[in-house]
């Protein structure tokens, strides 16, 4: 039996104008970053924030994605796909973490070549502008992205606002890296662009790897799962679960479990325990999802009796 479930809490319409807005503003948002910092860092002469420019300009793409990714996983299931478009958000962003690799990628080699060689690095005073608007434009996005991704558990939208949260870290390095170049410590601003790449790297790998589980069909936290079983138990007439499976689907949760329980009931007792046990397993999470129940009758609890 499959039951839909809906999120414990509705969110107002505050926020639900705030997730759908969510695409638009990290795109137009990279946009104009993308574009004062790529103008200001070359004629600043900023290695730092043109390297900073090229994150935006590959988290603008990234947020295409992301617009797309969200309007398809939206769909209603059909008979093609009875689970949903959910997994979709993973595909997404994977895709997201894997440009940041290849923009993190490109950024480090250009910030060791002019390293390695020497290369004086004087930047003008109109870069730190451009640096501190980086800074306070991708703080406003990241909490914009953050608050609607937690609301929804969108895997795609926490991805979104842990890049934009590396682009503030990145931009407060490229900052400090300009100042340091202007007081003659001409190095800073390529070693500001090496620690922007490597923050790209760190944060693209570790988003990588779990949206790969993601995709894999992997469970629910393991403390999630032990919260839904106790729950279970505690409905009457249960004797146990003997089994239980979980998976993640976007912004949507799968749970499967047999359930034991005693043989002699009717089909009407047998539906009411069903929808009695998804009730109680649906108080434990604060996520949208389908509960499948598969009730098993249990010789324990007929030998007690």
């Amino acid at each position: 039996m499959r039951i839909p479930l809906s999120a414990s809490g509705k969110a107002c319409s505050a926020c639900d104008s705030c997730v759908d807005s969510v695409g638009a503003v990290s795109i137009g948002g990279n946009l104009a970053l993308a574009t004062i910092k790529g103008f200001l860092g070359v004629a600043g002469g900023s290695q730092a924030l043109v390297a900073d420019a090229v994150h935006s300009f590959a988290d603008l793409i990234s947020s295409g994605l992301l617009f797309v990714g969200l309007r398809v996983a939206s769909r209603p299931a059909d008979e093609r796909h009875p689970f949903g478009y959910g997994k979709v958000e993973f595909i997404v962003a994977a895709g997201i973490y894997l440009l940041l690799l290849s923009a993190g990628g490109y950024i480090l080699y250009d910030s060791f070549h002019m390293i390695i060689h020497g290369e004086r690095v004087n930047p003008s005073f109109v870069t730190v502008f451009g640096a501190l608007l980086s800074v306070v434009g991708n703080e406003l996005m990241y909490r914009h992205s953050r608050c609607a991704g937690s609301r929804v558990n969108s895997p795609s939208m926490i991805a979104n606002s842990v890049e934009k949260r590396a682009d503030v870290y990145s931009s407060l390095a490229v900052l400090l890296g300009i100042v340091g170049a202007k007081a003659g410590v001409h190095v800073l601003d390529p070693l500001a662009a090496v620690l922007v790449a490597c923050l790209i790297l760190h944060s693209s790998l570790k988003g990588l790897w779990e949206a790969l589980q993601g995709l894999m069909d992997s469970s629910l936290p393991a403390d999630l799962t032990e919260r839904v079983e106790a729950a279970v138990r505690e409905v009457a007439g249960v004797s146990n679960v003997s089994r239980l499976r979980s998976r993640e689907m976007g912004q949507r949760i799968w749970v499967e479990m047999e359930v034991l329980t005693d043989g002699n009931r009717t089909l009407d007792e047998a539906e009411r325990l069903r929808q009695e046990i998804s009730r109680a397993a649906a108080g434990c999470v604060d996520r949208p999802g389908e509960f499948v129940v598969h009730l098993r009758p249990s010789p324990v609890l007929g030998d007690a009796s």
